[in-house]
Order: C-alpha cells, then structure tokens, then sequence
C-alpha cells in the first residue's frame, strides 16, 4: 500500500478546539476564489483525483448544490475532465478539483487541459512543488493542515457556503445549510455525543479479529462513505462501498459458509429508511446469520447529513487507531 503524506497523524485525536482553528484558517483561504465563481458558466463540474479522501469532499461539495441550484452541476472524477469531457465539449465551465496527496502530477495535467480548453479551474489540493504549482491557477486553494482527513472536509465545507449563496435557490434551505457549514464546531461534540452509541458499536466490532466490513450507503451520504473507506485503510481494512440498494442483491448470493466476522454498515438518512427495513427482513431468512448489521442513521436535514456522518466516521477511525497501535 503506498504511503500517505502524513499518514501517522491523519487520524489523531480531534478536539473541538481543532475544529474550530480549522474553520478560521480554511474559511479564509476559501474566500479568495470568491471572485471567479461570479463569471457565467455553462456547467460547473465538481472532480476528484485519489482513492477517496478527495471524492468525499468532492462529493460534500456536489450534493448541496445539486439540491438546492438550477445551474447544471456534474459530479465527474477527474479523469473525465481530463480525457474525456473538456476536449469534447464547446462550453465555458467552471472545474472544481480536489486532488488528494499522490495525484500531484494528474493535478497539474488537469490543470493545464482546463487552461487549454478556455474553462476555469479551482483546485484544493496539497501543497505542490514548484515545478508542479507552476500549472496551477492562481485560485486554489492548498491544504497543509492536520489531520488531512478533517482538514479537506472542513474546506469543501467552507466552499459550500460560498457557493450555495451564489448558486443556490430555495432561500430558507440556502441559510440552513450555509448556518450549519459555518459552525461545525459548535456542534461538533454535541454530534458525537448524539451518535455515542452507534460510535461505540462500530468501533468494538470492528475490533474483532478476522473482520470485514461492507458500506451500504445512500446517495447524499456517499462523502461520508467514501472518508470512511478512505480512513479505514489506513487501518489496513479493506472496505467495499455500494449504493444502498446493493444489499438487496448481495443478500441474494450471500455465503452462509463464510467463517470472518461480515459487518454490513448502513448509511443513510430518516427518509431512506425503507430499503433498511426490507434488506434487514430479508436477512431474516437465511439459513445462517452471515452479516452483522449496524446502522447510522442521520436524523437531519439530507442537506447537512453527509457533513455530520463524515465527522461521526473519522472520529470512529480515531477511536480504531487507538487500539491498534
């Protein structure tokens, strides 16, 4: 597995303090590429490039304004942007581009087909070197901070209420959202004391030994999912994350013969509840109990859920680390 920059302290201890000093110093980098956004667009492409920690926020990004702006808002990784959307497409669009640590060089290609296509680009990445940040256009935004995992939620958080003022429609909603993306750290301990339970009982069966664990997630809580697969790696799990409708499937060819511990993790919101409840009444039926469910269910607006449930997961992968040191 190749090594993270910064790997050894990507999943330590958070405290609200930490949250909070995050807040102050990424909301005021977020700012400066307040001036592009006002520039019309055809499309605004929200990308990624890594294995998960960029897709989160990417993905945190995307489903805000996919709910609530008319605009056409396209999530697309950034190999898309590189080959196979910008070249082919004669339109002025905007790219918002997380690229995690490891994809430096994809970064600056990416950088340089959207320069060349006649788009614009923002990108939240790392800091590059310089033969690299050269490419890059003068509105990014580089992420230095620990631990990384927080850090880059904590900044697609901070572009969220940036772009939901000027994207956004449905003005009541647009103030929820840009309200609670402002104060994560006001909630912050509220919110784990909230999920303590669901905490502890993901953390204690993943503990176990011989133990997989399968993601089962709903669309708008997908970026929680994905820090969550990203986080755990770390750890050397091997995760696997699915739509929600997946276990439906998987329950299907489920091997009753399997001897490790099958955790099946749902994420999803209040208003999701109903492909849980058939997925858990199937279960019932096989022959033997092959999957262990746990659930995490957001009781919140879809709007701020995927913010919380990321928040919820990586404190679960702190709380892994400790014991696996």
């Amino acid at each position: 597995m190749l090594q993270i920059p910064g790997n050894s302290i990507a999943l330590r201890e958070i405290s609200q303090r930490d949250i909070t000093r995050l807040e102050n110093v990424l909301a005021q980098r977020v700012k400066g590429i307040d001036e592009i956004l006002a520039e019309p667009y055809d499309t605004i492409y929200v990308s990624f490039l890594g294995a998960g920690l960029a897709q989160a926020a990417a993905e945190l990004v995307y489903w805000p304004l996919r709910q609530l702006s008319e605009r056409n808002i396209r999530l697309v990784s950034g190999e898309e942007i590189l080959y196979h959307t910008l070249p082919y497409h004669d339109e002025h669009s905007l790219v918002i581009l997380f690229g995690e640590p490891g994809t430096e060089n994809l970064v600056a290609k990416t950088a340089t087909t959207v320069r060349l296509t006649g788009n614009n680009l923002v990108s939240f990445t790392a800091p590059l070197p310089a033969t690299l940040s050269q490419y890059l256009p003068e509105h990014r935004v580089e992420i230095s901070e620990e631990p990384i995992s927080i850090a880059f939620i904590v900044a697609a958080a901070k572009l969220v209420t940036i772009l939901v003022d000027k994207y956004g429609g449905i003005k009541i909603r647009r103030n929820r959202v840009r309200d609670e993306y402002n104060n994560i750290a006001q909630i912050y301990d509220d919110l784990l004391e909230k999920y303590s339970q669901t905490l502890s009982n993901i953390t204690s069966k993943l503990r176990r030994e011989n133990t997989t664990i399968t993601i089962y997630s709903s669309p708008t809580l997908m970026p929680a999912s994905h820090i969550f697969e990203w986080c755990l790696s770390l750890e050397k799990y091997t995760p696997r994350v699915y739509n929600l409708s997946a276990i439906l499937s998987h329950i299907l060819i489920s091997n009753s013969n399997q001897q490790s511990n099958n955790i099946a993790l749902f994420l999803l919101t209040d208003v999701e509840t109903d492909i849980l409840r058939e997925a858990k009444f199937k279960l019932t039926f096989l022959q033997r109990q092959s999957i262990e469910t746990i659930e995490l269910i957001m009781h919140t607006d879809p709007l701020t859920a995927p913010l919380y449930a990321s928040l919820i997961l990586i404190k679960a992968c702190t709380e892994l680390r400790k014991t696996r040191k």
